[in-house]
């Protein structure tokens, strides 16, 4: 998990995803974040850190992208940044989900969740 450049993009991102991104020059940091969830949980809240993925507890049911939602307007609320900032670029129906978030870096997110 790193901090992309404006040179560094590698081959699994969306390439689309990836240049509509870059081509928004109001943003100096695009932060690529690994997150393992568990759905159908009491509560939506952080768990920690294992090793560089963020755990995380989703209230959602996985069904029709419920979870993939709940994920986003979560993260949106819990970072202070808008829901258009953040883009789940793999695991759409995994558990271990790859983000892209635009205007983070990873010394903010892990000061929000420890």
């Amino acid at each position: 998990m790193h901090m992309l450049g404006i040179n560094d993009p590698t081959d699994y991102f969306n390439e689309k995803v990836w240049f509509s991104l870059m081509s928004d020059q109001s943003v100096s940091n695009i932060l690529k974040l690994s997150i393992k969830v568990t759905p159908k949980s009491r509560n939506t809240e952080f768990i920690g850190w294992e090793g560089e993925t963020l755990r995380m507890r989703l209230a959602a049911i996985p069904e029709k992208g419920n979870a993939n939602h709940t994920l986003v307007r979560f993260l949106s609320r819990a970072f202070g940044i808008a829901i258009s900032n953040i883009t789940i670029i793999s695991g759409e129906t995994s558990r271990i989900k790859r983000l892209l978030i635009k205007g983070m870096t990873i010394e903010q997110v892990r000061s929000v969740c420890p």
